[in-house]
Parts: structure tokens; C-alpha cells; sequence
């Protein structure tokens, strides 16, 4: 179901506000793999107000660490109608000592945007991030209508599966390639068995000689 989610078509999609008048029609794009998809480039710095991590040890991330953290990350796409006095007062202090001078809106700790006056339009899949220029590469089937709409992303403990980290095409199994890019040069795969003496890295031996005790002779 997540897998077949981002394979959707933008344009098939329609705005939510017409969803409950309109029939969607539904169009697919299976004939790429995710990392062969043309992604939006958004500037964090302009499209969002806030970028939110929630789960189990979200609390630990640190400023300084949250690109890494987004990198290949599944993350909701909100949008707040009104920001709550409590929530909209906390504000990401805009040090510029990190990522080339460009500011990122996240405080560490922050909470979800309250569901009273929140709404997820739709999720979508960081498929890279280039810090220098401050650029997050995403893909969504959601409309630029509703996309448009969206200030918050919110990142949560859903996570790709690693058969959407793949090159399906049988060209690229054939020549042992990502996207254009070998097997051994892709980041966060690792394909060999391990370095020498890494227990668990070698085949286990079956042994036929070892006995129950009921099997002995006594």
C-alpha cells in the first residue's frame, strides 16, 4: 500500500476541497523506480514554517543532526489553519553557523500541530537533501493545489520499505546499477556479506553427528 501510494500520478489526483464532489481518477506510474523519479525541489527556508519530529527518541534529535535525520524519511504534509498561541510562539532560533547560512525551522522537542486546526493533505517520500543550498528533493502524489497550501511537515516512525530503495528495471539489475549509479557507490546500501572474522558474516556449518540425549546409548 505505501509503495503503490507514491507511484500515483500528481496529475490524476484532484484538490481535497473537490474530492467529495468529484470522482478521482486515479493514474499510476510504475515504469520508474522512486530513485528514478523526477522529485519537487523545495527551499525549507520558504516553504515551511515549521518542520516537527515525533516518535520514539525524536526528543534526541538535535538541530544539527535533523537533515540527516529527514534524509530518505517519509514525512506527512500539513496544513494548519490557525497556529495556536502555545505552538506558534515557539520559534527556531535562526543561527547561521550551519548549513551554508541557510536557517531550518525545527526546535528539538516541538509537539504535532493541534489536530484541531490541522489536517494532513498527504505524504511524501525526502529523497535527498543538499544542504548547501538549503533544497529538499520530495516526491508525493499530491496535487500542486493542495500542495501549495502546505507550511508544516511533520516526520514521524513510518519508514520506506527497502524494496523502494531499488532499481526494479531489468536493465539496471543486469548491469548491477541504482539509477545509474553502482551497487558499490550507493549511499546506505550495503550489499557484500562483511569484513572477514565479523561474526554471523559466514555460512553457518550443519553438523549430523551431534545426539539427543533420548538418542544415545546409555
Amino acid at each position: 500500500m505505501l509503495m503503490s501510494y507514491f507511484h500515483r500520478k500528481p496529475e490524476g489526483l484532484i484538490p481535497l476541497s473537490q474530492a467529495s464532489n468529484e470522482k478521482s481518477s486515479i493514474q499510476w506510474r510504475t515504469e520508474l523506480p522512486l530513485c528514478a523519479m523526477p522529485p519537487w525541489e523545495v527551499k525549507w527556508a520558504e516553504a515551511f514554517d515549521k518542520i516537527v519530529l515525533i516518535g520514539n527518541g525524536s526528543e534526541d534529535v538535535h538541530r544539527t543532526e535533523v537533515l540527516r535525520a529527514l534524509n530518505g524519511a517519509i514525512v506527512a504534509l500539513v496544513e494548519v489553519e490557525t497556529f495556536s498561541s502555545d505552538w506558534s510562539s515557539m520559534q527556531a532560533d535562526h543561527e547561521d553557523d550551519y548549513l551554508g547560512g541557510t536557517s531550518i525551522p525545527y526546535i528539538q522537542g516541538t509537539g504535532p500541530p493541534p489536530p484541531a486546526s490541522s489536517r494532513c493533505v498527504g505524504y511524501a517520500l525526502i529523497r535527498g537533501v543538499r544542504a548547501s543550498t538549503g533544497v529538499l528533493h520530495i516526491l508525493t502524489p499530491v496535487s500542486p493545489v493542495d500542495l501549495k497550501r502546505v507550511r508544516v511537515i511533520v516526520m514521524g516512525e513510518i519508514r520506506l520499505p527497502i524494496q523502494g530503495m531499488l532499481d526494479h528495471r531489468p536493465r539496471a539489475r543486469v548491469l548491477g546499477h541504482i539509477a545509474g549509479v553502482d551497487y558499490a557507490n550507493v549511499p546506505f546500501l550495503y550489499w557484500n556479506t562483511g569484513l572477514p572474522g565479523t561474526p554471523g558474516s559466514k555460512k553457518l556449518r550443519v553438523r549430523r553427528n551431534l545426539m539427543r540425549k533420548s538418542q544415545m546409548e546409555r
